[in-house]
């Protein structure tokens, strides 16, 4: 199937990529943003409740995700994102696994809630980035609830915290090291 192989270009500027700068990337993004935040803390204050964290990186969304008593199953496709998700992510019930967003492991209609946040822009064609959608719709359950985050193109100018201006709708971004954090190799 189609769906199954994953493009070169995303291979080599994606996969490749996160798993070169796992730790910097961590050092970087630490914290979940404000409004996923308060999603996640939504969502996650139902306990027994069932979350994914489709592309969960390096486990930034765990804390308010799980704390109301979610239990969450995280994936993502860098495992050195994976290996430090699950550390950081050890006092609470965030399940962590390696899956291509865009054909997911788990069955139809599960989920309570989902994230997909900051994934839907790595997806190098627009049917990779339909079938992301339709993966996350397809897990989650009959009125479950799901937010996604991508970058945008057009960007208020005092609301751009990255400061990108892009001229076209596709374009490669690359990863600059900036030293934040702690989190070294």
């Amino acid at each position: 199937e189609k769906r199954r192989s994953v493009p070169n270009i995303e291979s080599e500027h994606v996969w490749k990529v996160y798993e070169a700068i796992a730790p910097m990337w961590h050092g970087t993004r630490y914290k979940a943003w404000p409004k996923v935040a308060e999603f996640a803390q939504s969502v996650g204050s139902i306990e027994g409740s069932i979350v994914c964290d489709v592309g969960c990186g390096n486990g930034k969304n765990a804390f308010p995700l799980c704390q109301g008593g979610a239990v969450a199953l995280a994936c993502d496709i860098s495992l050195r994102l994976l290996e430090i998700a699950k550390r950081e992510a050890s006092s609470v019930y965030y399940d962590c696994m390696a899956a291509d967003a865009v054909y997911l492991p788990f069955r139809d209609e599960c989920f309570d809630a989902c994230l997909n946040i900051a994934v839907l822009h790595h997806m190098s064609t627009p049917t990779r980035r339909i079938f992301l959608v339709a993966e996350t719709l397809r897990i989650l359950k009959p009125g479950g609830r799901c937010l996604f985050y991508a970058w945008a193109r057009d960007q208020r100018e005092n609301e751009a915290r990255s400061g990108h201006r892009f001229a076209a709708p596709d374009v490669l971004v690359p990863f600059h090291l900036r030293q934040h954090g702690n989190d070294w190799d």
